[in-house]
């Protein structure tokens, strides 16, 4: 089980001793990883608070299911210009998936996002 590392300080850090990086960000807040981490606004602006400084791109990881269940709020964090927010969506062949992908079509066409997923 990895430890949770405070954002603030790894964003501060980051910031500090890579300032050309792009920081990378999982988005996992429970402990189980097979539970929907579904990102709603309190998450996203709580998200934003923490990024909101930066002038570096930052690339959010998520999981497909978790995607399929943010998807307003990751439109909107897609279009946000500074810091330039970009998505990688994972899934493998065991992944479970709850929700339509019809929906994804609404955000999957731009450039932003970044697809690593099983062909299953």
């Amino acid at each position: 089980m990895e430890k949770s590392v405070d954002p603030i300080i790894f964003i501060e850090t980051v910031q500090k001793l890579l300032p050309e990086a792009t920081i990378s960000l999982g988005w996992t807040p429970s402990s189980n990883y097979a539970a929907l981490n579904r990102l709603d606004w309190s998450k996203t602006f709580r998200l934003m608070s923490y990024l909101s400084d930066l002038r570096q791109p930052v690339m959010l990881t998520m999981n497909l299911n978790d995607v399929l269940h943010s998807l307003e709020q990751l439109e909107w964090l897609l279009g946000i210009n500074e810091p330039e927010i970009f998505l990688l969506v994972k899934a493998d062949a065991t992944a479970f998936v709850d929700a339509d992908f019809q929906k994804l079509s609404a955000i999957s066409e731009n450039d932003k996002i970044l697809f690593d997923v099983d062909d299953g």
